[in-house]
């Protein structure tokens, strides 16, 4: 049996997310929907932008890199 993110929860894992395991993002035990879809949730650390430019990481980056940001 192999777990389909994209149809049993609604987000697809792509880029970097592929290979993660899944303890990177649920907790042991926990709910799928207890699991936020908002980048800046899990990403707040990594924000260089320090929320400057609001919580919508996706409207510059993608899931392949945080380096070379899409310009607007």
């Amino acid at each position: 049996w192999i777990f389909d993110h994209e149809v049993q929860t609604d987000f697809a894992l792509t880029g970097l997310h592929v290979g993660l395991q899944c303890e990177a993002c649920h907790a042991v035990g926990s709910l799928p929907s207890e699991v936020s879809t908002d980048c800046i949730d899990c990403h707040r650390d990594d924000d260089k932008h320090l929320g400057r430019f609001g919580t919508a990481c996706e409207a510059c980056h993608t899931t392949e890199s945080w380096t070379g940001a899409r310009l607007q």
